[in-house]
């Protein structure tokens, strides 16, 4: 199940360490995406030690298909086109906060299914 993480908080985090909760917010994010989404692309690690390989260019890539993956997992459509858009204007930190919303609606909408299967089994039983 997918963890459901504080945008504002992790931003904050990734300010006061200097980037690096933020390295590990996008390992959390990369994972979370490629478990809900039907396209797989590589775990965090590997997509951060590429992104280090290819002096940032792996991170245009990362971009487009994160943002291909939001669209599967909302079910909205491709938000690719952004995302690669954001990640060539130097404003690619944007994907993981889009991305962690995304997820974050996908982690409610599964919460809110089990509690009504829960309540469903109470008045079932009862």
């Amino acid at each position: 199940m997918v963890q459901k993480r504080s945008i504002p908080l992790a931003i904050l985090l990734s300010l006061i360490t200097f980037g690096i909760y933020y390295l590990y917010w996008f390992v959390c994010v990369t994972n979370d995406t490629n478990r809900l989404g039907k396209t797989k692309t590589a775990s965090g690690g590997m997509a951060i030690l590429r992104a280090i390989l290819t002096c940032g260019i792996y991170t245009y890539y990362w971009s487009y298909m994160t943002g291909k993956k939001m669209g599967e997992i909302d079910g909205s459509g491709s938000g690719a086109g952004l995302c690669l858009i954001l990640a060539i204007f130097c404003l690619g930190f944007i994907v993981p906060i889009l991305a962690q919303s995304t997820l974050n609606n996908a982690a409610e909408k599964t919460a809110n299914k089990q509690e009504n299967a829960s309540i469903e089994k109470e008045w079932k039983s009862a």
